[in-house]
C-alpha cells in the first residue's frame, strides 16, 4: 500500500485553532494526533451530539486502520450510524501517527462532510480513567464546545 507522504508533511503534530487558543486561553484543536503503534486498539463512545445536524469524528493514519471490518487509510465515524462503542485498530501505521478532528453536516452542501471552519475545534481533557476526552465545537460566534463530546480510549491487555 502506498504511503500518504502528505499525512507525514502536514499533520505531524497537533494543529491548534490559534484565534479560539488566544480566546478561550488554553489549546483549542482543529487536529489532534496521537503517537500509536502498529496493532494498537481504541474504543470510541460519542457521549453527547447537538440534535441540530449529524456530527462525528474523522481519523486518518499513514497505512491502514480497521473499523467494523473495513479498512481504509482514514475513517469517518458518525454518531447517527454507530454503535455504542466503535472499536479502532491500528493495522499500520509508518510514521507512528493518529489524525483526527470532528467533522459535521449541517445540511449546506459541503460534502462529504464540514470541519476546520474558523471557529471549529476541541478541547481535550485527559480522564481520571486515562481516556481522552473531546468537546467539540462546529462553528460559531460564541463557541461553547457543546456540539459534540466524544470518548478514545486505548485498548490495553489488561482491558
Amino acid at each position: 500500500m502506498p504511503r500518504n507522504s502528505a499525512l507525514r508533511r502536514y499533520l505531524s503534530r497537533p494543529v491548534l485553532n490559534s484565534a479560539l487558543t488566544k480566546d478561550c486561553g488554553r489549546d483549542v484543536l482543529l487536529v489532534e494526533v496521537l503517537p500509536v503503534a502498529d496493532g494498537q486498539r481504541f474504543s470510541l463512545r460519542f457521549e453527547h451530539v447537538d440534535p441540530r445536524w449529524p456530527a462525528g469524528v474523522w481519523f486518518a493514519v499513514d497505512g491502514e486502520l480497521l473499523v467494523a471490518g473495513a479498512r481504509s487509510p482514514q475513517m469517518v465515524i458518525w454518531t447517527h450510524t454507530a454503535p455504542p462503542v466503535i472499536e479502532i485498530e491500528i493495522v499500520s501505521a509508518a510514521d507512528g501517527l493518529l489524525r483526527l478532528y470532528n467533522i459535521w453536516d449541517s445540511g449546506r452542501g459541503v460534502k462529504p462532510h464540514e470541519s476546520q471552519a474558523a471557529t471549529s475545534g476541541m478541547l481535550k481533557r485527559e480522564r481520571d480513567d486515562g481516556c481522552l476526552e473531546y468537546r467539540c465545537n462546529d462553528f460559531g460566534l460564541e463557541p461553547k464546545f457543546d456540539r459534540l463530546l466524544f470518548v478514545l480510549c486505548r485498548e490495553t491487555d489488561e482491558q
